[in-house]
Formats: C-alpha cells, structure tokens, sequence
C-alpha cells in the first residue's frame, strides 16, 4: 500500500520552518499504513528524517540539516496535543506530563516549564535518563554550535503502572542548540525537582 506523508521542513542550523508543506511518498514495507497512529510525532519523524537528509537543503541557508514537523497522513496530525491529554486523562493509572522549553535570545538561556502541575518526583528522574540517554545516542549533525538564537523543546509523558513509567516522548523541536546547552540547561531543572 502506498500513502503519502505530509510535513513542514525545519532547519535546525536557521531555524527557519518552511510553511510550504512537503509530501513523500511511503509504502507500506517502510511502516504499516494503521501503525502511525500509534506512534508519536517524535517516534514517526526519526523514520521520517532518515529520509529527508537526500531531499532539497534549506531554501533560506541551504543548510540539509532539516527535521520534519507538523507531520499528517491523510487527514491525521500525528502531533495534537489536545488528544494527548485526552488520552492520558483517560488512562487508569497515575498520569505525569512534562514540557520542557528552552528559548535562547541573543544567547541568553531561558526554560519554560509547562505540563502537569505536580509530576512525581521518579517521573521527573526518569526523565532526565531519558533526555540524557537521548542528547547521548543523537548524531551531531541535530546539533549546532555557536548560534546566539535557538529554541529546544521537549514534551514527555509517563505513566506509572504498579511504581515503573512508561515514558514517550511526543515531539522534539531543536534549532541553534547544542548538546551541551541542552543538557546543562535541563539538568539543573532535573535535579532541583527531583527531591
């Protein structure tokens, strides 16, 4: 079965989100047409981006450092964020959501915190495993060095079944940051809310 993928290009050198949206083509062998709306947007764009780094460079920097956002299949956003708390408010366990923004302006660092107003506390230490073993295990190339303008975020959920989270991670935003900022930066977040 053949489908098709619809997607807004992100340059996370530029930062600039190409508000032209893009189409590619996929078939069924790469992923199975019902299992995408299982998935989050961060969990499709990884599929998604392997695939993006032979298609056109940026058309403001020329940069191929490109992610995929806003993605939909037909008619389906992956990313909506008003499902998501719909279907976590519907689970039967205890529920934690974690939003975690990094604006940088002119080089100055500052976090936004949204989500759940009170995540437990293992929650909170889990996430920043997470996070960690994530900047970890990313390539280089995801990253930039040197920009004094850029924007990180993050949306994480869990939910605690019988003491252990079931972590997901929604989406991922990054332009002008590099690992070492996103990691300091939201490391000292992780530590002061996690006791």
């Amino acid at each position: 079965m053949v489908y098709f993928v619809e997607y807004n290009p992100s340059c996370r050198d530029c930062g600039v989100i190409d508000r032209i949206s893009h189409l590619i083509q996929f078939i069924s062998t790469d992923i199975e047409y019902d299992d995408y709306k299982s998935m989050t947007e961060y969990e499709f764009s990884v599929i998604l981006e392997e695939r993006l780094i032979n298609f056109s460079p940026c058309r403001n920097c020329g940069s191929s450092n490109l992610s995929a956002q806003n993605i939909k299949i037909g008619d389906y956003k992956i990313y909506d964020f008003d499902k998501m708390i719909e279907v976590l408010k519907a689970e039967n366990h205890i529920t934690n959501l974690l939003i975690l923004d990094l604006q940088k302006n002119y080089g100055e660092i500052e976090l936004k915190v949204a989500g759940k107003s009170r995540n437990e506390s293992d929650f909170i230490s889990e996430c920043m495993v997470k996070v960690n073993l994530l900047l970890n295990e990313s390539p280089s190339r995801k990253f930039v060095l040197n920009r004094t303008d850029g924007n990180f975020q993050i949306v994480i959920s869990g939910i605690n079944i019988e003491g252990k989270h079931k972590l997901r991670i929604h989406r991922i935003i990054n332009y002008g940051f590099s690992k070492e900022e996103i990691r300091s930066n939201l490391n000292k977040y992780f530590f002061e809310n996690m006791l």
